[in-house]
């Protein structure tokens, strides 16, 4: 629940915003690719909470992953509803 509790992802006029936004869609990348359905969850939910600031990026970001194969439909559908930034 890192990411409802954190506002970082409205970094929008913060000086450091483009190193800082970087640091978080670099950390999510790596969360996403661990292989562990809690791990690729929680990275989808910030991607999710990223998507009203940084809608291109999200969408790249979660475009990606449903590439790949995802072993729990659940995942794909969380996913999809992320990159609206629709998430739970």
């Amino acid at each position: 629940m890192f990411w409802d509790i954190c506002a970082i992802s409205c970094l929008s006029d913060y000086p450091d915003e483009k190193q800082l936004v970087s640091a978080c869609f670099e950390v999510l990348a790596d969360t996403l690719s661990l292989d562990h359905l809690a791990c690729q969850e929680a990275a989808i939910h910030g991607y999710g909470e990223f998507q009203f600031s940084y809608p291109d990026h999200v969408a790249d970001a979660i475009d990606a992953y449903l590439k790949t194969e995802i072993t729990d439909p659940r995942l794909r559908t969380y996913a999809m509803n992320a990159r609206d930034g629709h998430i739970q």
